[in-house]
């Protein structure tokens, strides 16, 4: 089995609309409004105080294994998922994280197929 390093990762294509690229610096900005709405806040925790705490969490390079992208529906960057699991030699626990950051995207089951596609993804490939 081959692993993939955290930052570099190939794009991730739904049977859909949804499809996920791996997240850059260029995404700080929409990142960092995406973090400061109320309903990301509600549930995702603490926004960041700057686009550059933002990009030092996101972007910097972490210990945990972890993969993070833009959701990408209808060609357009609506969200973040990130997924994460141990290498062989690690114990640290397996997680996906999701976000509907475009207001306008939220209630169109853009999530559920965001979580569909992941699933999908770290099961089969």
């Amino acid at each position: 089995m081959t692993l993939i390093e955290p930052g570099d990762h190939e794009p991730i294509h739904g049977p859909h609309e949804v499809s996920f690229r791996p997240i850059a610096f260029s995404d700080v900005p929409n990142l960092f409004r995406w973090r400061q709405d109320p309903e990301v806040v509600r549930w995702w925790d603490i926004a960041p105080a700057s686009e550059a705490e933002l990009a030092d969490e996101e972007l910097a390079p972490d210990v945990t294994p972890r993969w993070a992208f833009i959701i990408v529906w209808n060609g357009r960057d609506v969200g973040f998922i990130q997924y994460y699991h141990p290498y062989p030699e690690m114990t640290w626990t397996a997680g996906i994280d999701i976000f509907i950051g475009e207001p306008d995207a939220r209630d169109h089951g853009v999530g559920t197929e965001a979580v569909r596609v992941m699933l999908d993804y770290v099961f089969h490939v």
